[in-house]
C-alpha cells in the first residue's frame, strides 16, 4: 500500500539544494557550454540547464514528482568532476 502523499519522504532537502547551488555557483566559470551526459543526454547550453534545474529543485522540493531534476544535477556533478571540467 502507499503511503499518503504528505507522509511520503522528500526525494531532496532544501539544504541539499543549497550545497548544490552553491557548487555550481563556486564553479560556474568551469562550466562548458555543452556536455554530454551518456549515451542518450546531451546538454547544449549546460550553464543555462543548471540554473533552470536548481530553479525547479527549489520550487518544487515538497512534491516527491521532481526527484529526478535534483538527481539530474548530481549526475551533471559527478560527471563535471569524472571529465576533470572542475576539481
Amino acid at each position: 500500500m502507499a503511503l499518503p502523499r504528505n507522509k511520503r519522504p522528500l526525494p531532496y532537502t532544501r539544504q541539499q539544494v543549497d550545497e548544490m547551488n552553491a557548487w555550481f555557483t563556486e564553479h560556474k566559470a568551469e562550466l562548458p557550454p555543452t556536455l554530454q551526459l551518456n549515451n542518450y543526454c546531451n546538454f547544449i547550453h549546460l550553464p543555462l540547464t543548471v540554473d533552470y534545474l536548481i530553479e525547479v529543485a527549489y520550487d518544487h522540493q515538497e512534491h516527491m514528482y521532481f526527484g529526478g531534476y535534483f538527481r539530474r544535477l548530481q549526475e551533471i556533478r559527478q560527471k563535471l568532476i569524472e571529465d576533470g571540467y572542475v576539481k
